[in-house]
């Protein structure tokens, strides 16, 4: 599990849209796509529901995305922490 891949799944779960969700974070499409996917195939559990039009998350879906945005919270804070130490 990588850093980028739990920000995939936050921007796809705050943009309604893996299009919209790509623009948000300046990566094509496909590559969220296969993020996602990778992710997914990791955890062995589907995250979203697709459509040609829609995408959701499933009920795994919402619960990781609430364990999503504590990991990236506490990895920012963890960076921010060294940045502060580093012009002390």
């Amino acid at each position: 599990m990588k850093i980028h891949q739990l920000r995939d799944v936050i921007a796809v779960a705050d943009k309604g849209s893996l299009r919209a969700a790509s623009r948000y974070l300046n990566v094509s499409q496909s590559a969220m796509t296969k993020s996602i996917q990778s992710l997914e195939k990791e955890l062995g559990v589907q995250l979203l529901y697709r459509s040609t039009r829609h995408v959701a998350l499933t009920d795994p879906g919402l619960r990781f995305l609430d364990a999503c945005r504590r990991m990236v919270e506490s990895a920012e804070n963890a960076l921010a922490g060294l940045r502060e130490d580093e012009l002390s």
